[in-house]
């Protein structure tokens, strides 16, 4: 259930948290893990809000992100064609992992940034507002965000195995 997306105003929200948090609060009845995901999201919401947006979402309207194709399409496209590669999606990023060693001039050149502590490369849009995420591994921003893996033949569900 998503209890804040129809919150447009840091009172609606306010309000909103109040009243999911009695009903599901562990003391009224409820349990730990719906607690937690009213915590969770309401903190997305709060965030959201505090960039400047209101409603969640992939548009510029409503938090920041903007989207260019072309620029997407030939991220997409330096990966993809090696089956050596592995690339997933993952949120609005895409990771590409496997034997990039021989591809990286190819990788860097279509936006690709390596990163060090996930040992993988990562393509975000250039006009998408990144802000530090923590210190959380692949795998877990993997399990926040989704993953989807990406192939020449097209998109599947990446699995994780822990």
């Amino acid at each position: 259930m998503r209890y804040f997306d129809h919150c447009t105003t840091a009172d609606e929200l306010k309000a909103a948290y109040r009243k999911a948090a009695m009903e599901n609060h562990p003391d009224r009845g409820g349990s730990d893990e719906a607690m937690r995901e009213v915590n969770r999201q309401y903190e997305e919401a709060a965030a959201r809000m505090a960039k400047g947006g209101s409603r969640p979402g992939c548009n510029e309207a409503a938090d920041g992100f903007t989207f260019n194709p072309e620029l997407f399409r030939a991220a997409v496209m330096a990966a993809v064609r090696h089956p050596d590669l592995v690339l997933e999606l993952v949120g609005r990023w895409l990771w590409v992992s496997g034997n990039t060693y021989q591809h990286k001039g190819e990788l860097k050149a279509a936006g690709y940034h390596w990163s060090k502590s996930h040992a993988a490369w990562y393509y975000h849009d250039p006009a998408d507002a990144v802000s530090k995420g923590g210190k959380k591994t692949l795998d877990e921003i993997k399990d926040k965000y989704g993953c989807e893996r990406i192939t020449s033949t097209g998109w599947t569900r990446a699995t994780l195995t822990a």
